[in-house]
Order: C-alpha cells, then sequence, then structure tokens
C-alpha cells in the first residue's frame, strides 16, 4: 500500500508500506523555474509502487499478517535442545575411541610407508653398488631415504606402543 506522500510530487519524504514495513524514502525538492520539482522521478516512483504491490501480492502472509509474540517460544527449543542431547549417542566415550582408532589407523599407514621407502631405498643403494660404475642413481639419496623410512617408522612404532598400551586402548 502507498502512502499518500507518494501521491504528492512536492513532499520531501515518500512512505511506502511494504509487508508490515514502513520504508521511508527521502526525495530531494528541487526549484526549476519557480516550481518545486522532486529529484525522485516518475518512473522511480512507479517502481517502487510495483515493488510495493508484487511483495504484497508474492507474500501476503507478510504484508498482511499479524505479528504474535510467544514468549515461552525460546524455553521450548532449550527443552527440545536438551531433550535430543540426552538422547544422542555422541558422548566423550565414543569421541575418545573414534579417535584412537583413527590414530591407529594414520599410525598403521605411516609404519607401512617408513618400511615401503627405507626397503625401496634400501634396494637402490643395493642395485647401485652391484653395478658399480654402470649405476644411474644417487647413494646419497638413497641413504637420505632409508634415514627417513626408518624414522618414519620408528616414531610410528613408539607413538602406537605409547598409545595403545599406556592408555589401556
Amino acid at each position: 500500500m502507498v502512502e499518500n506522500a507518494l501521491m504528492n510530487a512536492s513532499a520531501p519524504v515518500m512512505a511506502v508500506r511494504a509487508s508490515n514495513a514502513l520504508a521511508v524514502v527521502p526525495t530531494k525538492a528541487v526549484a526549476v523555474g519557480g516550481s518545486v520539482e522532486s529529484s525522485f522521478g516518475l518512473m522511480e516512483r512507479a517502481k517502487l509502487a510495483m515493488f510495493a504491490v508484487m511483495t504484497a501480492l508474492l507474500y501476503p502472509e507478510l504484508a498482511f499478517s499479524q505479528t504474535t509474540v510467544q514468549p515461552e517460544a525460546p524455553l521450548t527449543m532449550l527443552q527440545t535442545a536438551r531433550s535430543k542431547a540426552q538422547n544422542s549417542s555422541l558422548n566423550v566415550q565414543s569421541a575418545q575411541n573414534g579417535g584412537t582408532n583413527t590414530l591407529s589407523t594414520i599410525l598403521i599407514v605411516f609404519g607401512v610407508l617408513g618400511v615401503a621407502c627405507a626397503g625401496i631405498s634400501g634396494y637402490k643403494l643395493w642395485d647401485n653398488i652391484q653395478k658399480g660404475e654402470q649405476a644411474r642413481g644417487s647413494n646419497g639419496a638413497c641413504i637420505g631415504g632409508i634415514i627417513f623410512g626408518s624414522v618414519l617408522t620408528i616414531i610410528a612404532v613408539i607413538v602406537g606402543v605409547v598409545t595403545n598400551y599406556v592408555t589401556s586402548n
């Protein structure tokens, strides 16, 4: 619904009611040839009026509804949330078990990768030594791979043992 100020060309403000909210749009009056004319043109007013009408037509529940406040709504939401939390199967014990299982899986993967890295590097070093001058690989890279794979395996085994036996999980 468009207020009376929208119809008056010399009004300093325009008020448009759309969906229970009153929008006040300021306009700037400009004197042109002795008459006062609004800088908020006819097309803009038509667009604003069309917006208000379309809002009322597309969302009638917003434009014509009465707002009712239920003061007990937050309490019922809190009670619902508490009851769902009590019925939930997610608790500290299940989170600890899930974390322990995930950590064990990661440690097993790191242990296997460490053994594989050390094994492949060891084989390449042995192959380089067997070929002598004909070898194409770098002995330093092979030794580095053996050290990296060994350290990775040692850390994975130590952390796995500490996690599983010290915490008795």
